[in-house]
């Protein structure tokens, strides 16, 4: 099945990808298209106005599947401004980097009077699902469908020339059926002037992994901006990747195939029991109780791998579904299963930087102490993941900082190994080793 994602940021495809991981799924770009259609008008009211604005507006267009999003900011001592119009708040011209910086100054300039308890701030990101195909009927082919590349990293190429595209489809073809639309938000409050590392250019704010409002934005919980964050640890928390999580199970809701199963017999073929698993890992996602029909049905999905040797709660603890997580060790699935490469459920969420679920595994029996088979424990894991909150964490639950790997290694020896944020996690791990001294 194609979906069509209507940007040509290449930056968005990897996110989408990095969550909605099904193979059986393609998803392009625009840039894929063979004819460039004509941009709408972005002038509705709200992020969710202009998201299901655009997805009608390419899937006329296509006659394909289209996912768009509205993205934006919203400060609540200015009444929910920039909102939609957060690209354009300054209503400052040029490149995209001169914009960014003239619509955060804009900001900070409105805010100066704000004390921090009232510069409460999210990012948001509405998304919209239309199905084009619905124009020739529920069994039409799609006017548009892409040749496929050999490399999953690039964006599928279209054939040459108009492939039956509408490039002005504004209003050529009636409203289509609206499938879903979600939203996505990700907490923060913007940074005072005197906070920013240059108060001289306070529009500069924290660190340099972000764009837009990214560097002005402040997110408690991390104790960080959100351009201080890591790629990894963004896509974790992002509002875009929220609104993903939240799109996906009605994606796979309105267009699985709905494979029925003999009642407690395992799918014997690799389509039904793959169709099986995207069944029931929806279910865990959305729908707790048909998810505990299906496992009184088949119980041995409790211990069955479902890829790599994952079980279905190793694989959605990666996807960080950490409610799903939950759902599932009440269940009575195994929280310190192992996969393949002898990683338990913690080890991998700890070693991707993703908290909250790392917090449900802990507080629901995962073991602190785990070792993969490289011999490096969950410790030595959240300390190369560079995120202190998470080695806190383990510390808290009972990870031994007194560990030595195979090769005589400590956990204070490898504190040079984090992708960032070395100096404080040195200092949570002094302070741990200090107490144990005392004991």
């Amino acid at each position: 099945m194609q979906i069509l994602i209507a940007t040509s940021n290449p930056h968005k495809l990897g996110e989408i990808r990095s969550i909605i991981k099904d193979k059986a799924i393609e998803f392009l770009t625009l840039d894929a298209l063979p004819d460039k259609i004509d941009e709408p008008a972005e002038d509705q009211d709200t992020f969710e106005g202009n998201a299901v604005l655009k997805a009608r507006h390419y899937a006329k267009a296509t006659g394909m599947l289209c996912l768009a999003d509205d993205s934006g900011l919203e400060v609540d001592a200015l009444g929910g401004e920039p909102g939609v119009r957060s690209a354009r708040y300054s209503n400052t011209d040029g490149p995209r980097a001169d914009r960014d910086a003239a619509n955060s100054l804009a900001l900070l300039k409105n805010l100066a009077d704000t004390p921090i308890e009232k510069r409460t701030a999210r990012f948001v990101c509405a998304m919209a699902l239309v199905d084009g195909r619905a124009q020739s009927g529920p069994d039409a082919a799609p006017r548009f469908h892409a040749e496929l590349g050999n490399d999953p990293a690039s964006p599928p190429k279209a054939p040459h020339g108009n492939a039956g595209l509408n490039t002005n489809p504004s209003t050529a073809i009636p409203d289509l059926p609206l499938i879903s639309v979600v939203r996505g938000t990700l907490e923060g409050r913007i940074l005072t002037i005197e906070e920013a590392d240059d108060p001289t250019h306070p529009e500069r704010g924290r660190g340099s992994n972000g764009f837009g409002y990214d560097p002005i934005v402040f997110v408690p919980d991390l104790n960080k901006t959100i351009a201080q964050l890591i790629p990894d640890e963004k896509n974790a928390i992002s509002h875009r990747g929220d609104a993903v999580r939240k799109m996906w199970p009605h994606i796979y809701t309105n267009f699985s195939d709905g494979i029925k199963y003999e009642s407690g017999e395992m799918p014997k073929t690799r389509e039904l029991f793959r169709d099986f698993v995207r069944d029931f890992m929806s279910a865990a996602i959305t729908d707790h109780d048909r998810a505990r029909a299906l496992l009184q049905e088949f119980p041995k999905l409790r211990n069955t791998p479902v890829t790599l040797g994952e079980s279905v709660l190793h694989y959605l603890a990666i996807e960080a579904y950490s409610e799903a997580v939950e759902f599932l060790i009440r269940e009575g699935f195994e929280v310190d299963s192992r996969n393949e490469f002898g990683d338990t459920p913690l080890i991998d969420v700890v070693s991707i930087g993703e908290t909250q679920t790392a917090e449900v595994l802990l507080r629901n029996g995962a073991d602190p102490n785990a070792e993969s088979d490289t011999k490096d424990c969950v410790l030595f894991c959240a300390i190369r993941s560079g995120v202190p909150k998470l080695v806190e964490m383990l510390l808290k639950h009972g990870a031994s900082v007194g560990y030595v790997n195979n090769t005589g290694e400590s956990a204070i020896d490898i504190v040079g190994e984090a992708e960032e944020n070395s100096q404080e996690i040195e200092r949570v791990l002094r302070e741990a080793i200090d107490a144990e001294s005392h004991k």
